[in-house]
């Protein structure tokens, strides 16, 4: 009997070897999924603020439909995401860092890439209007209010971050919604200042960071400038730090918190805020602050600190 020859070999191997296309399915599914940004879904947290405040958090089925809420977000924000990525394709690739996401790198091709911006937009509608018409509602402004940032409300200076602001509120408001808790007027304020204080900041990063000319990476920088973003910044922060402590003292949060023992949180906001001024002001730094903000232990601090406080206030058994 002869020896299997090297050619009977190659053909054997060849012959367990996966089709062109669907070898290069895991590594497809892995851009799609960088594509969606999922380390940005912690900005969809807010979307559980009314439930924590209204102290149902731990009421399953409340609790559950709010987790609801959160997902449909998640699922629209990286429908979103997906689509800037495609109307951004050119100008992502000047970018230093932008040009290695996975539509302008060509790891995600673009005909998988709409097919991926479809399906996730049809799925958060169907979730949304499942959960909730009045839901189903906001997750359609927001998601129109983000087509409408991505074609031109970024190009339009201030403009962009007030979208970007009330795309935050959308969240709020949608948290709200999905499981009929009342919202504080104190909660929109902080949620608008707050979202606003980020925008400004990454916009003055942006334009820290862009080596020539900051409009090859994002039309909008073009029109901004530093001085202004310094005083905004500042002005923005002081407002929101500001409004928290009002918030503290108001006769409602007095009731809620049975006290003022939510004014021992007023420290950890005011940590949080000067850290990312710090943040923003690196100027080597190509990462996003609002990126960096998330793996800074700084900052991570004052948010867990904040967090721990406002649980322990709210749920532990009060005294008296």
């Amino acid at each position: 009997m002869n020896p299997p020859t090297r050619t009977g070999c190659t053909q054997v191997r060849c012959a367990l070897t996966l089709p062109g296309p669907l070898a290069r399915m895991p590594a497809m599914l892995g851009a799609a999924l960088k594509a969606m940004r999922p380390h940005q879904w912690v900005k969809n947290l807010f979307v559980l603020a009314p439930l924590l405040f209204a102290r149902q958090l731990l009421v399953l089925d409340v609790a559950l439909r709010s987790l609801g809420g959160l997902v449909t977000f998640c699922l629209a924000s990286s429908a979103i995401y997906v689509f800037n990525d495609l109307q951004d394709l050119e100008q992502d690739r000047l970018h230093p860092t932008k040009r290695h996401r996975p539509i302008a790198s060509g790891r995600l091709p673009v005909h998988a890439a709409w097919v991926l911006f479809w399906g996730l937009l049809a799925a958060s509608l169907l979730f949304g209007f499942l959960l909730c018409w009045k839901f189903g509602l906001v997750v359609v402004g927001f998601l129109l209010l983000n087509v409408a940032y991505t074609l031109r409300l970024k190009r339009i200076v201030f403009l962009d971050v007030l979208s970007i602001a009330t795309s935050f509120i959308l969240r709020v408001i949608g948290g709200g919604m999905v499981v009929t808790i009342h919202l504080s007027g104190w909660l929109i304020l902080c949620t608008l200042l707050l979202a606003t204080f980020l925008g400004l900041g990454k916009r003055k990063h942006e334009l820290l960071s862009a080596v020539q000319d900051p409009g090859k990476q994002r039309k909008v920088l073009a029109s901004y400038r530093r001085e202004s973003l310094d005083i905004l910044l500042l002005l923005v922060a002081t407002a929101t730090m500001a409004a928290y402590i009002f918030y503290t003292i108001a006769d409602s949060t007095l009731h809620t918190f049975n006290g003022p023992r939510l004014q021992f949180t007023i420290p950890a906001i005011m940590l949080g805020i000067m850290r990312f001024l710090q943040l923003v002001d690196r100027q080597a730094d190509a990462t996003s602050p609002t990126e960096a903000m998330l793996k800074d232990p700084l900052f991570l601090l004052s948010v867990l600190a904040w967090t721990g406080m406002v649980i322990t206030f709210l749920y532990l058994p009060r005294g008296g």
